[in-house]
């Protein structure tokens, strides 16, 4: 017995001894390394990976085929010579919803009779309201003249600044109602790159045009185009000063009045009444005169000149 004790004791001092040099051998990052928890123990090479999700491009609600179908064999009744079949037709395809869009943008194009665009127009204004908005402009087809026309009308009933890019874009377009078309929504949008397009518009095409200037002109009020108009107001060609004078009336702010009136005592009336529609707007918010007499433009322009005290 005593000499297995012996045994046993010499066994233990040798497996103390061995531990005692490998862990001398055992680099010091190796036996300071803490621990790692459950949560940090990388996946094992045969571990499924998580897939980031891909955001999901905006779609029409779905619509089964055989709707589409019938609503494709409707369209071409919306035209028909019996009132009757045009309203069953028009309620047939506005039932099926904004799932049914697709259908009619597809026969909504430049080659498509002018009798059935106008019949189709409508009923797309009614099925895609704000929240397809963005479905919509995936739907962008440069190319379809009438279709952009349609989509330009559209974002900009929309008043939101999500469609800046695309009006950028359809400003570049080579059709010339619909770049106007799209620097208008973009000035109402307050997108001080439209400026020089009005400016422009308000230069040479007043007359023609202010029926579309004059609506835009708010969404750029502020400080910045007002410094711009007032810089314009000061070039010694009257087509500049009147130019600044018809966009500062929708433009200009409370403070730019006083710089305004001071062109009350200009010698020619035309800056005189185009002084007075421009202060009409600014403080009265008043639409501009449209045509005064040279009799009425002395009293209205008597008038403010009293009331600005010039």
């Amino acid at each position: 017995m005593r000499f297995k004790k012996t045994t046993i004791t010499i066994a233990l001092l040798l497996l103390h001894a061995q531990v005692q040099v490998l862990s001398a051998q055992m680099p010091a990052s190796a036996q300071d390394a803490p621990k790692k928890s459950a949560s940090q123990v990388s996946p094992q090479k045969g571990g499924k990976k998580q897939k980031t999700k891909k955001a999901l491009k905006p779609s029409w609600p779905k619509l089964k085929f055989s709707k589409k179908s019938t609503a494709r064999d409707k369209i071409n009744l919306l035209v028909s010579k019996k009132p009757e079949e045009r309203r069953k037709a028009r309620a047939k395809i506005l039932s099926y919803g904004p799932g049914v869009a697709p259908v009619l943008l597809a026969a909504y194009h430049d080659r498509q009779k002018q009798a059935l665009r106008d019949a189709i127009e409508p009923l797309l204004d009614e099925l895609i309201t704000k929240e397809y908005g963005p479905v919509l402009e995936v739907s962008s087809k440069w190319k379809n003249v009438v279709l952009t026309r349609f989509m330009l009308g559209k974002f900009d009933s929309f008043d939101d600044r999500r469609y800046r890019d695309w009006f950028l874009r359809a400003a570049k377009h080579k059709n010339q109602e619909i770049s106007d078309g799209a620097w208008y929504a973009l000035a109402r949008l307050g997108e001080t790159a439209s400026l020089d397009f009005l400016i422009a518009k308000a230069r040479k095409t007043w007359n023609k045009e202010k029926a579309q200037i004059l609506p835009a002109l708010p969404g750029l009020k502020g400080e910045a185009a007002t410094a711009r108009l007032l810089e314009l107001l000061e070039h010694k060609k009257l087509e500049d000063k009147l130019t600044a004078l018809r966009l500062l009336h929708g433009i200009g702010t409370e403070k730019s009045a006083g710089k305004i009136a001071t062109y009350l005592n200009s010698k020619d009336n035309v800056l005189k009444v185009e002084a007075v529609n421009a202060l009409r707007g600014i403080v009265d918010g008043k639409k501009p005169h449209d045509h005064l007499s040279v009799f009425d433009s002395i009293n209205v322009v008597k008038k403010w000149k009293q009331r600005m005290g010039v």
